[in-house]
């Protein structure tokens, strides 16, 4: 804060490694980024089938979701938006990473933003990591943001933006700025129409991480390593230990530290 109790919002330039056009819901703020340049870098591009004739992609509707965002500069990569869903672990390869790493080096930015390692999905956890080696090689603070995880060791039920730690507070957080960012939200998930079902369901949770003030950005820096049997592979959807190998094989990657 400056001398007058302001909080100081400086443009800024990020990069946000996000697994899936949609990710962004759990991290956009309406207040975070005046006049700030945001690069998003998706991995599963993901078209859907919604009919028998119809098909929508994914990277199409983050671009209508992303033009929701006023007074900051969007840019949107497909550069790496070539990935399975569910598997960046096992397709990601030493030359992804090095090309990712000379991108990101090259746009020179601030922050590094990409979701929590938690245990819901396997590739949040595996860009979590992928992002954690890049920025210690080039020296970029790295902050993530909680999404979701499994409750009670159920294969049903999950937690939301469940995280003891604090979100950063750029800014005075109130009334106005919860409701504002919970409309955000709002108009930014209607463009997702492929994923309308899940959606449904995450949208109120969202809203409620707003006003408690644990939906958005922080400097977590998580062990990785599950102490509980994590989300995706109590729904059969990876085994964590190969999960944990294919992190493991990332610092191989790394020749600079």
């Amino acid at each position: 804060m400056n001398n007058t109790g302001r909080f100081i919002r400086d443009p800024r330039k990020e990069v946000w490694l996000l697994p899936h056009p949609d990710d962004e819901l759990f991290c956009i703020d309406h207040e975070k980024f005046p006049n700030s340049e945001l690069h998003i870098f998706y991995f599963c591009r993901l078209p859907q089938k919604i009919s028998n004739k119809s098909h929508i992609d994914r990277f199409e509707e983050a671009i209508s979701a992303w033009n929701q965002v006023k007074n900051v500069k969007v840019i949107l990569h497909n550069t790496f938006c070539r990935f399975s869903d569910g598997q960046i672990f096992s397709q990601f390869s030493v030359q992804d990473y090095l090309e990712l790493k000379i991108i990101v080096q090259n746009l020179n930015p601030t922050h590094i933003v990409t979701p929590t390692f938690e245990g819901g999905h396997q590739d949040h956890d595996f860009i979590y990591a992928v992002a954690r080696n890049i920025s210690l090689d080039l020296n970029i603070s790295h902050l993530d943001f909680p999404t979701y995880k499994a409750r009670r060791n159920s294969r049903f039920f999950f937690r939301a933006i469940n995280s003891r730690v604090p979100v950063i507070q750029d800014y005075e957080s109130t009334i106005k700025s919860n409701i504002r960012n919970s409309f955000l939200i709002g108009k930014m998930a209607l463009k997702y129409k492929s994923q309308y079902k899940s959606l449904w369901i995450l949208y109120p949770l969202l809203v409620i991480g707003t006003f408690r003030g644990k939906r958005g950005r922080r400097l977590s820096n998580p062990t990785l390593e599950y102490l509980d049997i994590p989300f995706f592979q109590l729904r059969r959807r990876a085994d964590s230990n190969v999960v944990l190998e294919a992190i493991e094989n990332l610092e191989k990657y790394s020749h600079e530290r």
